[in-house]
């Protein structure tokens, strides 16, 4: 789902907001001509799969979406900080090699951007145990929230779908 961050009803945290209590799965990409760190940080935290500048060709959007519909996050390049060839080609992280294919289920389901609630209810397990899971997730990779572990994940170009 493409969504405009600046909505003539309510902003773009507001519309985020309110699909994913409506219980929208679906994954946000947020589309803006304003490109700050913050509000970019700020798209990540309430749970979009990406975020495009429009000032963006039509060629990079579309690469973009490419991006987001492999399972994985996309940030303007902007954002990113400079990779080694050799991380490009990185297929996995082995910092993931200890965790269960339960905590690696729920990994991924948070790096599409689904929250906690929603993620707890796809995979039928408590919220607490979610939260559980994405602790152990951080603590493996070195972070200490959702919002690092998705810029860490789309600055290694981590693959972990």
């Amino acid at each position: 789902m493409l969504l405009d961050w600046h909505l003539n009803d309510c902003d773009g945290a507001e519309s985020i907001r309110r699909l994913r209590d409506a219980g929208c799965m679906a994954r946000v990409v947020v589309l803006s001509g304003e490109t700050n760190g913050a509000l970019i940080r700020q798209s990540v935290e309430l749970g979009a799969a990406g975020f495009i500048p429009k000032k963006y060709s039509s060629e990079m959007m579309v690469a973009a979406l490419r991006h987001v519909l492999a399972g994985r996050i996309f940030l303007p390049s902007e954002t990113a900080q400079p990779q080694r060839d050799d991380e490009r080609a990185q297929m996995s992280d082995p910092r993931l090699a200890g965790l269960t294919a339960r905590q690696m289920d729920v990994y991924r389901a948070a790096t599409r951007g689904l929250p906690n609630k929603l993620i707890a209810r796809q995979l039928d397990i408590a919220e607490s145990t979610v939260k559980a899971h994405l602790t152990a997730v951080y603590s493996a990779l070195g972070v200490r929230n959702r919002t690092e572990a998705a810029y860490q994940a789309s600055r290694e170009g981590m693959q972990i779908g």
